[in-house]
C-alpha cells in the first residue's frame, strides 16, 4: 500500500518557535537574540529525547542565570497553542489521498509537550503511523532518524513518499532510499503526487 509521510511544522501546521523564544526573553528581561540562541541550542536534545522538559528548562535557567520558570511543564507549548494554525488545504489533500487508497502518516522533529498538544487537538487522528523524533531518539536530518523510522512503518507499505519543507530533510530521506518531495505549496505537492500516480483512479475500486 502506498504511504505518504508528512512533516508537521511548516507543512501540516504553521507555527514559529521564535514566538516562544521572544516570550521567554521578555518575561525575564533578557536579550531576545541571546535567548533564542540558547533555546535553539537546547531544542535538538529535547526533540531527540536526550533532555526531559524539566532538564531543558533547568539548563536554560542555568545558562542565563535566572530562576527556573514556575510554569515549565506548559511554558514550551503555551506559545505553540496560541500560534499554531492547521493548514486546511494540506489536510484536504491528505484526505484525498486516503480516499484513493493511500495511507498517510506523520514523521516530525518534536518534543513531548508539543506532541501532547498536537494529539489533544486531534489533528492527526487519521495519520498512521505517527512518528515523533523524541520517541525514536534521533532527529531529522540524521540518517539514523530515517532508519529507525523505517523500522516503524507498516510492513505492507511500499517505500514511503516523504513531504517536508526542509531541504536538508528531503535530501536525507533520499539518501536512505525514500522518495521525497520538498513542500513549497499545496498545489505543487498535488501535482507531484499526481505525477507519482497517487491521485489518479481510485485504487480501491467502486
Amino acid at each position: 500500500m502506498p504511504l505518504v509521510l508528512f512533516d508537521i511544522g511548516g507543512v501540516l501546521i504553521r507555527f514559529r518557535d521564535e514566538l516562544t523564544y521572544r516570550a521567554v526573553a521578555d518575561r525575564y528581561g533578557l536579550d531576545r537574540v541571546r535567548t533564542a540562541e540558547i533555546l535553539r541550542g537546547l531544542r535538538e536534545p529535547l526533540q531527540s529525547g536526550q533532555l526531559t522538559l524539566h532538564q531543558f528548562w533547568s539548563a536554560f535557567a542555568g545558562r542565563v542565570g535566572c530562576p527556573m520558570p514556575n510554569d515549565w511543564p506548559s511554558l514550551w507549548s503555551q506559545e505553540l497553542a496560541r500560534a499554531a494554525r492547521p493548514q486546511p488545504p494540506v489536510f484536504a489533500l491528505a484526505a484525498d489521498l486516503r480516499r484513493h487508497g493511500v495511507r498517510t502518516g506523520v514523521f516530525s522533529n518534536t518534543d513531548p509537550s508539543h506532541w501532547r498538544f498536537f494529539r489533544s487537538m486531534g489533528w492527526f487522528k487519521e495519520f498512521r503511523p505517527a512518528i515523533a523524533s523524541f520517541q525514536i531518539g534521533a532527529v531529522k536530518p540524521a540518517s539514523a532518524a530515517f532508519r529507525i523510522a523505517a523500522a516503524r512503518l507498516p510492513r505492507e507499505s511500499s517505500v514511503p513518499i516523504f513531504v517536508d519543507d526542509n531541504l536538508a530533510n528531503v535530501r536525507a530521506a533520499k539518501r536512505v532510499g525514500w522518495d521525497a518531495v520538498r513542500f513549497t505549496s499545496t498545489p505543487d505537492l498535488r501535482v507531484r503526487l499526481i505525477a507519482r500516480g497517487l491521485l489518479g483512479e481510485d485504487r480501491r475500486g467502486p
